[in-house]
């Protein structure tokens, strides 16, 4: 499922497979690259979920380097940072992905790239 948002760059949908769903529809995971980015974002979920407590995917990784997050699948160096305080902290030596988290003012937290969340962040480019 996908839910069509804002002026139709960014995509919320409900899958396990999310790379690849996004992927299929012509996009990738999200990458946040400004303050203006991450407020699309935040309007995205809450146009979809509202207040309800979250964490979405968006195309961070740091897979390469411990710390050293790049967009995915652009390869692209994270510059624009927007980490919930004390994060990113790699919890359990398991956390190499972006998920936004809602509880924590949209937010950024390092989270395992198995665990569950409620979706993800799908950018096309216009």
């Amino acid at each position: 499922m996908f839910s069509d948002v804002h002026d139709g760059s960014l995509w919320l949908g409900y899958t396990p497979t999310r790379c690849h769903a996004c992927r299929q529809k012509g996009g990738h995971l999200a990458s946040v690259e400004s303050a203006d980015e991450n407020a699309r974002v935040e309007a995205a979920i809450k146009a979809v979920v509202g207040d309800k407590a979250s964490y979405w995917w968006i195309g961070g990784m740091d897979y390469g380097a411990e710390g050293r997050f790049v967009w995915y699948p652009l390869n692209k160096v994270v510059d624009y940072k927007n980490f919930v305080p004390g994060e990113p902290n790699n919890s359990y030596g398991a956390e190499d992905c972006l998920a936004v988290d809602s509880t924590k003012q949209y937010k950024w937290n390092d989270v395992g790239c198995n665990a569950q969340v409620e979706g993800y962040v799908c950018a096309f480019i216009r």
